[in-house]
């Protein structure tokens, strides 16, 4: 997994630091080395494999749902600097009562 982040013995004192420290945080799950390939093509072979074969997919209408969620609250907390519950969701495009009795 951190076959580019191997030492060639060339590398400068700041370059090998650099590397310590990128292989440090790939450990850890703070970084995610790059792709080989483009993870939309991945997902679109996935996708047409899964036609011709019948499985499942790797990103089904479950995944999709939840990163469109995920997504509109972010952008209402940027938009209304403020922090978003995901329980939110339940109060959109419900239109205020308006018409309240007294």
């Amino acid at each position: 997994m951190t076959g580019d982040l191997t030492f060639g013995g060339k590398e400068s004192f700041l370059e090998r630091e650099v590397m310590y420290a990128q292989r440090w945080l790939y450990a850890k799950g703070v970084f995610v080395q790059e792709e080989s390939r483009n993870p939309v093509d991945v997902e679109l072979d996935s996708f047409l494999q899964n036609c011709c074969d019948g499985g499942r997919p790797r990103a089904n209408l479950e995944v999709a749902l939840a990163d469109v969620v995920a997504v509109i609250l972010s952008n209402q907390a940027m938009d209304e600097g403020r922090k978003v519950c995901f329980n939110e969701t339940d109060k959109m495009g419900v239109a205020p009562d308006t018409h309240k009795t007294s």
